[in-house]
């Protein structure tokens, strides 16, 4: 699990501390920098996988810019900052990153200016855009050794520590970074009207996939019946969903492949034979649900996942019953992925449990030089 992160020089992040629980709820005024926390952590995540470019940042759902955009430029600030500084901590283990712009002009691989890797007490490696080194374990007839390394400014040390110390926490930190992504579903990419721009498995970043990762299931029916009951508990119109060809598939009296299945939910009010409903006519508040439990119980959902915006397109009852929900699951179940929510909804905040220390709510504004600042709320809730 990751314990904290801290943010320096990132877009409205100017100096952030994220004090980060099983469970972790951001809320705040529309351009307080909420989703700016999340995307830090994505880059983060890319830093930690060893490589910074459009591509990487794309794949973990944070928004593209020229790297100017992402360094922070406030006019209280007396220049733009060379670098962004990001660190994250779990038990036993931090990554520190310090980046720059693209070593040269035409390429889109962001400079490593300086890192460092720590595992309990003990530097397993570190650079700056120059020089670095990594600790060699001890082997037989052999002890451990301080090694010099000429590092690529376009490429980190992470994989190659990971490579040789990657069994302690310090690996399995830079596995939960590298994972991370963040899920904003929009209401035409669930409808699958067009195509998800970032259909990582096992669900598009923009809430493209459903029917795709319905038929993944199929491998793990027990799953699939949860994420039916879970989905179905909060919704009083629905009572089972299905796949089936697309008509243009159908016209070609093949096996329909994941591409060309189509999800619809049954209207238990409708006539039987009449009462399945397409995606894209279905209730979208219907696919938000079933979207969020996919992604919650499916076996290969990132162990560390951000979702902006947990509310939108759902009544503030249902908003409510869902976070609840997640809750519950997140905090009981060991197997399930922190994660992290942004949330506008006063109902979705209510439904954060008082006094337990693995639940964050966090409430970001912005201060009088337009910083983005953070503080732990105390919540309220039955």
């Amino acid at each position: 699990m990751i314990r904290k992160v801290c943010i320096q020089g990132f877009k409205t992040g100017a100096d952030v501390t994220l004090e980060l629980g099983r469970l972790t709820v951001i809320a705040g005024p529309n351009g307080s920098g909420k989703t700016n926390l999340l995307e830090a952590i994505g880059l983060l995540g890319c830093a930690a996988s060893g490589r910074v470019d459009y591509a990487a940042l794309g794949a973990r759902g944070v928004r593209l810019g020229t790297p100017v955009l992402y360094k922070s430029a406030l006019r209280a600030q007396k220049r733009v900052l060379r670098t962004i500084t990001l660190e994250a901590e779990s038990d036993g283990a931090r990554y520190r990153v310090g980046l720059g712009n693209p070593v040269q002009r035409a390429t889109v691989s962001w400079m490593y200016a300086n890192e460092a890797l720590v595992e309990g007490d003990r530097e397993l490696g570190a650079r700056s855009s120059r020089k670095g080194h990594f600790i060699q374990p001890e082997k037989p007839g052999l002890k451990e050794q301080r090694q010099p390394i000429a590092p690529d400014q376009g490429a980190g040390l992470a994989p190659l520590i990971q490579s040789i110390h990657g069994g302690g926490a310090l690996g399995g930190l830079l596995r939960l970074l590298a994972g991370y992504a963040i899920y904003a579903p929009s209401t035409p990419f669930l409808r699958a009207v067009c195509p998800d721009p970032a259909a990582r498995p096992p669900l598009g970043l923009q809430g493209g996939g459903l029917a795709e990762c319905a038929y993944s299931l199929r491998q793990h029916p027990e799953v699939w019946r949860r994420v039916r009951e879970e989905s179905f508990s909060l919704m009083d119109w629905a009572s089972d969903v299905r796949l089936s060809a697309s008509s243009d598939w159908l016209v070609r009296r093949g096996a329909a492949p994941p591409s060309h299945l189509v999800l619809s939910l049954r209207d238990r009010h409708i006539a039987h034979d009449i009462g399945w409903i397409g995606a894209r006519e279905a209730a979208e508040g219907g696919l938000y649900v079933l979207f969020m439990f996919m992604l919650l119980l499916h076996p290969a959902a990132p162990r560390v996942l951000a979702i902006d915006n947990v509310d939108r397109a759902l009544h503030p009852a249902l908003a409510g019953r869902l976070v609840a929900r997640m809750r519950q699951i997140v905090l009981s179940e060991p197997d399930r992925p922190q994660l992290l929510l942004t949330a506008q909804s006063p109902a979705a905040l209510d439904a954060l449990p008082p006094g337990d220390d693995r639940v964050r709510l966090l409430l970001a504004e912005r201060d009088g030089t337009g910083a983005t600042v953070v503080r732990r709320a105390e919540h309220s809730g039955e």
